[in-house]
């Protein structure tokens, strides 16, 4: 019961403290430019200001008015709101502000606007009078502040306690569940001894002992995470963070099953770019020449599923060919996190020769790092897995005594070199094959291995064979299907190609995540002014495992992998913060490491130091390796101090961040880290590794099921009036609903673009007068150019430009446009050649069809 109660506790505790009951809506009666983009950040402190506390504007026809609306959820009642009316110079018009709050509604128009602005930056009061403010825009990043009143966001004592009391109804199931599994699986009982006879079986299969004898225990957490995987599958779950669409084209009330955590405006790469990438290829046949994301070969390159041969490696897109296109997204989903633990698990087995205890920590540990979780929408996941694919398999293929286990490593051998081509971000993929390099060195390089090998050979050679065969033919077609669309890209203006000559990242930034990976208010992040993504890395250990290995035992047999791994962290260490001499450097850059920035070096050092610290606290716990002879509390105390001395040395560039409790916090749990490792106590490492893990899940919300996006009235309302195969859609205005539509499988000429389909552009601009503004990965925009004259292209950002385009001259019909979409109030000239759809929805959004010429 005492279990049951503390569990329980522990989780209510995490899962009250997560909720937002705060709720704040910010309604602006507003004229702002059709091509301009609102956007609110709100303070808890009337201080900071960070991009996670952000919301970008949703039109909504309030009593019968377009508005702009924003909606605030937070966990503390927001103090100050900073409002950025425009992100380009112009001009604003402003009438009335409305706040409704937990507590009431707020309400101020015309003239009394003024009395509530304060720090106007980038932005002036031209007039004001009763009808409202006419402010201008200076430059492209105005802002100004308004106080929210207070009382405004008060909560009842009942609206405080429905979080929690929801918190304890979840909390008290998932605990009750748990207490009854150990229940069943308690010694002795019947249950658990058919469990370990099952499990028993399985592991006497699959085990090789010249590679891996697998453990009954291992092979039951590969059935926990299959059951947990077959789950989460069937009921839908995902972690994108398109549930911030609700608030968008037009904000609506969406109920769903499964909501936990809440989605992340940070992630727009992932809601507003991948996922509509990601549906539109699941919804149009999977062909790997769609218009809607670039040059043909895009979707591949870009890491959209593509119905190729190559698919065979990339396992997280079977889910769309084997199931609904909702679990395809939830099974997309899956293999990211429930992969990753499973493929870091099993190559902790093989270097920890099948400590189990200790695999899963550093599996549970890898999977919850800050940098794994805020990234967790691009690749290092699957980076990793792939990278663990690579070795286990060639480690299996290489030293394996049975045709089985061969052929399993022949497989995940070959599929590894495709799978992470298919992941194409080279700054991970070259220090990634380094590091596989060393550890396989490490693994292979002696005498023993070199018996296993020699074990079986002409059989072994056979399969190595047909294992080459496989990697020549699914590589030889990835290279083809992407090789023109890499050429586009790397003759791009942006990104194009990149050269680094590494040594510029300050050595003190290498080791900040043992304090990072506890900032559970994620407003408050270190060195800014980057974003919780930018700012997030690892645990990197690897100068722990130098101080504790005796320097006269480093030669030992155990230590062999070890000992290479570490010279891997110090090759990454002189190429990240070391001002090497030009010919080393120059030497280095031939080798590959010019495409490595210094500043992305971090997950070649987490999984060396991740492997390091396991396979130290697995051997001491076999009795295999004794560390430095001083007493292990001593050490402890000792590096924890050390780290103590690191955290305030940070605290001299961050203050504010690096506070005595964030510091005394990270050096308490190395040194039990040490601790552990130092006396070989598996089960405190587990402990300590789910304790480091637990903050960062609450980064990735957890909700199920695509139906509150893909139904959407916006998006339905355009598939039932231009949803042909011949239809072609143009969104003037705010490019994102472009987004949207793509996501129901229709095609847009404008939106996010990977790379620049040229025989589009061309159409538009056929002498090539703007194609150092086209010629890149971009957000495309609309904007309604003036009669009669020729497109105009305009570069805003690096990655955004727009186009001016007039809606009813020749360019847009060469085009093959059909539909145009407002998400403004067109004007009549700029309807005159359509026919009207739907005009001036309660979304805010026009939609029309182009009339046939005569």
């Amino acid at each position: 019961m005492l279990r049951l109660v503390l569990l329980s506790g522990l989780l209510t505790f995490n899962l009250g403290l997560r909720s937002k009951p705060y709720q704040l809506d910010v309604v602006l009666d507003a004229s702002i430019p059709v091509t301009a983009t609102a956007q609110v950040f709100y303070s808890l402190d009337g201080l900071s200001y960070y991009p996670e506390n952000s919301q970008i504007m949703a039109h909504k026809v309030v009593d019968g008015r377009m508005a702009i609306v924003f909606r605030l959820r937070s966990a503390r009642p927001v103090k100050t709101i900073r409002l950025d009316p425009l992100n380009e110079v112009g001009a604003l018009t402003w009438s009335g502000l409305t706040l409704h709050g937990n507590a009431g509604t707020w309400t101020r128009r015309g003239a009394e606007l003024q009395g509530l602005l304060h720090h106007l930056d980038q932005l002036k009061i031209v007039s004001s009078d009763d009808t409202g403010l006419r402010l201008e825009a200076t430059g492209i990043d105005s802002k100004l502040l308004i106080d929210v009143p207070d009382g405004l966001m008060r909560l009842s004592w009942g609206q405080r306690a429905l979080p929690w009391l929801k918190s304890l109804g979840v909390s008290l199931l998932l605990a009750g569940l748990l207490e009854l599994l150990i229940w069943l699986l308690r010694p002795g009982h019947r249950f658990r001894r058919a469990v370990d006879a099952g499990l028993g079986r399985v592991a006497k299969a699959v085990s090789d002992p010249s590679v891996l004898t697998v453990p009954a225990s291992a092979i039951g957490v590969y059935a926990v995470l299959l059951l947990l995987a077959s789950v989460w599958v069937g009921g839908k779950l995902h972690q994108s963070s398109i549930g911030l669409w609700d608030g968008m084209y037009p904000p609506e009330h969406v109920e769903r099953t499964v909501s936990l955590g809440s989605p992340k405006p940070i992630r727009s790469d992932e809601w507003g770019t991948l996922t509509p990438w990601i549906l539109n290829q699941a919804q149009t046949g999977m062909k790997n020449d769609n218009a809607n994301i670039g040059a043909p070969g895009s979707p591949m390159l870009a890491g959209a599923p593509v119905l190729s041969p190559v698919m065979v490696a990339q396992p997280k897109y079977w889910g769309f060919v084997l199931l609904d296109i909702e679990r395809g997204f939830s099974w997309y989903w899956a293999y990211k996190s429930f992969g990753l633990v499973a493929a870091f698990f099993t190559l902790l087995l093989l270097l920890t020769r099948g400590d189990t205890v200790v695999s899963l920590a550093g599996a549970l540990g890898m999977f919850g790092a800050s940098y794994v979780q805020w990234w967790y929408s691009s690749v290092p996941s699957e980076v990793i897995s792939g990278f663990v694919m690579a070795v286990v398999g060639s480690v299996y293929l290489l030293q394996a005594r049975g045709a089985k286990g061969m052929a399993v490593g022949a497989v995940l051998a070959a599929l590894s070199v495709p799978n992470l081509l298919l992941q194409l971000y080279p700054p991970f993929l070259l220090q990634m094959g380094y590091l596989a390099a060393f550890l396989l060195l490490g693994l292979l390089g002696n005498k023993a291995a070199l018996e296993n090998f020699r074990f079986r050979q002409p059989q072994r050679w056979v399969i190595m064979g047909l294992s080459v065969l496989i990697v020549a033919l699914l590589v030889g077609s990835w290279y083809l299907q992407v090789r023109d669309a890499a050429q586009v890209m790397m003759n791009t203006a942006y990104p194009g190609k990149r050269v680094n000559l590494g040594g510029d990242y300050p050595w003190y930034a290498i080791f900040y995540g043992v304090f990072e990976s506890w900032k559970i208010d994620d407003s408050v992040i270190p060195f800014p002014p980057v974003n919780p993504s930018e700012a997030s890395t690892f645990w990197i250990l690897f100068p722990l495992v130098a101080v504790m290995v005796p320097w006269q035992r480093w030669r030992q047999p155990t230590l062999r992998v070890v000992a290479l791994l570490m010279a891997y962290c110090l090759l990454l260490l002189a190429w990240t913060c070391l001002p090497l001499p030009h010919v080393l450097k120059s030497l280095l850059s031939s080798l590959g490491w010019s495409l490595v920035p210094a500043s992305r070096t971090q997950i070649g050092f987490a999984v060396a130091s991740a492997l390091m610290m396991a396979m130290l606290v697995s051997a001491t716990a076999r009795g295999e390796l004794k560390l430095v002879k001083v007493p292990g509390a001593v050490l402890a105390v000792g590096l924890a101090l050390v780290v103590a001395v690191y955290g305030k040395y940070l605290a001299t560039h961050d203050p504010v961040f690096f506070s005595n409790g964030r510091i005394a916090l990270g050096a308490s749990v190395v040194g039990l880290l040490v601790y552990a490792v130092h006396r070989g106590l598996r089960w405190m490492y587990l402990v300590l590794m789910v304790l480091v893990a637990l903050p960062t899940m609450y980064v990735n919300p957890v909700q199920n099921g695509l139906g509150p996006y893909l139904n959407k009235r916006s998006f339905q309302l355009a598939k039932q009036f231009g949803g042909e195969t011949q239809d072609k859609w143009a969104v003037f205005g705010n490019l994102r609903l472009a987004q949207g539509y793509r996501s129901l499988g229709l095609r847009v000429i404008n939106g996010t673009y990977y790379s620049p389909r040229a025989n589009l552009l061309e159409q538009l601009d056929p002498d090539g007068q703007y194609k150092e503004v086209w010629n890149r990965y971009a957000h495309v925009e609309l904007v309604s150019g003036e009669p009669g004259l020729e497109p105009r292209f305009d570069l805003k950002y690096a990655d955004h430009y727009r186009i001016f385009l007039d809606v009813c001259g020749p360019h847009i019909r060469a085009a093959g446009v059909t539909h145009v979409a407002y998400t403004y109030a067109p004007s009549a000239r700029e309807t005159a050649c359509m026919e009207p759809l739907i005009v001036n929805d309660f979304s805010g959004e026009s939609l029309y069809r182009l009339r046939a010429l005569n």
